[in-house]
């Protein structure tokens, strides 16, 4: 017995060094890759399917992806609004699990930022009962009794690939996106702490450290999330 379970130490010992290792080779990559553009480049890459679409949309998605007001919901309003306003034309479905029976729920929230920024609510309608991107594309799909009309979605970058590529395997053949980038501010946030009354022998943190690291960072977590959810799409077939 007392062999067995020194043998089972040893293993446990061995299992954790490499659990550690592994924990901080990838914590000094993510580090180390926060100090370049690359992450912002794989965002980018998520963002690309449907970007470059030429046709005009019949409908506009906005896949609604938090609470409403939250910063996802009222970033992707914004975007759509805009698309909206572009396309006069087309029709707006709101994409956001929710209980429709409420007064003041997330989809009348997120409806009435569409309306404050000039999209009439005759145009509006819902898609309540899909719980993820999957879902959302089955009853979109089957709303529209298997006609095709070419669709324009709008959600956050790293969400895009995933959820162009949902949409086609229902049926929908022309996917067009908008993905949900922030601007960026354009002033220099540069400052010198001794103008602001601070102590003159700590040094100045740039902006580069202050947000840049920071963003980079966020951005390498996003994409392992997203990547995460890509690769169960695939396996489960809807993708």
């Amino acid at each position: 017995m007392r062999p067995f379970l020194k043998n089972m130490r040893r293993k446990t010992r061995l299992l954790r060094r490499a659990a550690l290792l592994f924990w901080l080779t990838v914590t000094l990559t993510m580090a180390v890759l926060s100090f370049t553009s690359a992450p912002f480049w794989g965002l980018y890459e998520l963002s690309r399917p449907g970007a470059d679409y030429t046709f005009e949309p019949e409908v506009i998605v906005l896949m609604g992806g938090s609470g409403m007001p939250g910063k996802t919901a009222l970033m992707r309003s914004y975007f759509t609004a805009e698309a909206a306003l572009q396309y006069p034309g087309a029709r707006v479905i709101i994409a956001l699990p929710d209980d429709t029976s409420e007064a003041d729920n997330h989809l009348v929230r997120m409806r009435e930022e569409l309306v404050i920024r000039g999209v009439h609510t005759e145009r509006i309608a819902y898609e309540a009962e899909g719980v993820n991107s999957r879902g959302q594309a089955l009853n979109i799909f089957a709303r529209h009794g298997g006609a095709d009309p070419p669709l324009l979605l709008v959600t956050d970058p790293e969400h895009v690939y995933r959820a162009v590529r949902s949409f086609e395997k229902v049926g929908f053949s022309t996917v067009g996106s908008q993905a949900c980038f922030e601007y960026d501010l354009g002033a220099s946030l540069e400052f010198s702490p001794k103008d602001l009354g601070g102590r003159a022998p700590v040094p100045p943190a740039g902006t580069g450290l202050r947000y840049r690291f920071w963003n980079h960072l966020i951005y390498q977590i996003l994409i392992i999330r997203e990547c995460t959810a890509i690769a169960y799409y695939k396996v489960q077939g809807w993708i």
